[in-house]
């Protein structure tokens, strides 16, 4: 019998262990706990968390983006230089810049120290264009944008009397594929390489509350023009602490990043958790079914983001040995079914599964697939809507 048809038995004969009522609640009386940890009117900010962790795990690897890894202290030093320019260059506390990048170390150096003086980041995705882009960047009041050479093709043919300023951050592994017209601000990188390492004063960013704008990030626009959803310092950090507790993360963890960043799910779910448990963050610039489980192997991963049909692109992968033998232990994401779930057991092994319900901003439910056979909703703030046995 093969290994997955002696699994599928398995399970077959194995009893639900669903826990008592009241262990159940009392996990979840501890997530609304740590749900409401962040006060909003507290001094308290996505900066202060940053230097907080690097701090407590300065030489534990935080990003790792194919053969290069930065530790906490090197990413916070890369970090305080794209602060420092950008201080230099009059971006202050309550700005609002857009930066648009595909998934790399860069676009978090910029967004984090943009949170570490205080101003706003609009995440802008690669794939708008003209009218759309446009509205994006002007529904922000954005002061400047700040684009990766490998999305300067949605922003050349932007009418220059409709656009911010732009300041360009070069990208060695895709170069832009036409010339770049002279209004895009080549010398940025100059400034943010000559910057201090230092980090910049606090007091740049003493005047904002957890309640203030973080993060605006918009939907598809498959309904209109895109809207923005705003995440403040507390609700970003607040996901992550939520997030941390349920999944048990912990600094050992290695969180695969494969999904666009300017998009909820993966600058949400993944990122914060990942920076409230200290743990490490792969980074690839987009999924691949056919290289997954490489990267698994490759860097150790054990916590995974999907989506729905990123799940059943795997389960239609041909069978490979490890399939079984891997460091995956949990994943999380959205739009998966139950039959999934129960596909996935038989065939990679005991996982816990994640499922997030609604849209990525709202205040969600959280359905738990376990590996022992049954599931329970969550909401954000860890009150107990029902458990059902699958």
């Amino acid at each position: 019998m093969s290994d997955t048809s002696s699994a599928a038995v398995e399970l077959a004969i194995r009893k639900p262990c669903i826990p008592p009522r009241g262990e159940t609640q009392g996990r979840l009386d501890q997530l609304s706990a740590v749900a409401t940890e962040i006060e909003p009117q507290e001094h308290y900010s996505l900066g202060d968390r940053i230097e907080a962790v690097v701090d407590g795990h300065p030489d534990r690897p935080f990003l790792v983006y194919g053969s290069d890894s930065f530790s906490y202290r090197e990413c916070d030093a890369r970090i305080n230089q794209y602060a420092n320019a950008l201080v230099a260059r009059g971006v202050k506390s309550g700005d609002v810049c857009a930066i648009a990048f595909e998934n790399r170390p860069d676009m978090f150096f910029c967004w984090f120290a943009l949170a570490k003086i205080g101003a706003i980041t609009a995440l802008v995705s690669y794939h708008l264009s003209g009218a759309t882009l446009i509205h994006v960047v002007e529904r922000t009041s954005a002061k400047v944008a700040i684009v990766g050479e490998e999305c300067v093709e949605s922003f050349v043919p932007t009418p220059e009397d409709h656009c911010v300023p732009v300041w360009l951050v070069p990208d060695p592994e895709k170069p832009a594929g036409q010339e770049i017209p002279a209004r895009f601000d080549t010398s940025f990188v100059v400034d943010v390489d000559r910057a201090s390492r230092e980090r910049p004063g606090s007091l740049l960013r003493s005047g904002i509350r957890a309640k203030d704008d973080m993060l605006y990030i918009f939907t598809s626009g498959t309904t209109g023009l895109p809207k923005a959803a705003k995440y403040s310092h507390m609700h970003w950090m607040t996901c992550g602490d939520v997030l941390e507790e349920t999944i048990d993360a912990a600094e050992t963890d290695v969180f695969y990043c494969c999904f666009p960043l300017d998009h909820g799910a993966a600058a949400t779910s993944v990122i914060s958790t990942a920076l409230a448990s200290g743990a490490s963050i792969v980074m690839r610039r987009e999924f691949s079914d056919r290289k997954f489980w490489g990267d698994v192997g490759k860097y150790g991963i054990t916590v995974f983001q999907y989506s729905g049909e990123v799940f059943k692109s795997l389960l239609k992968r041909p069978l490979e040995p490890r399939d079984r033998t891997h460091s995956l232990r949990c994943m999380l994401g959205s739009g998966s079914t139950t039959d999934n779930w129960r596909l996935s057991i038989e065939r990679f092994g005991d996982l816990d599964v994640f499922q997030k319900g609604g849209a990525w901003w709202g205040s969600v439910d959280l359905l738990r697939y376990d590996s022992d056979g049954y599931c329970y909703f969550v909401d954000r703030v860890g009150r107990t809507q029902t458990e059902v046995t699958v």
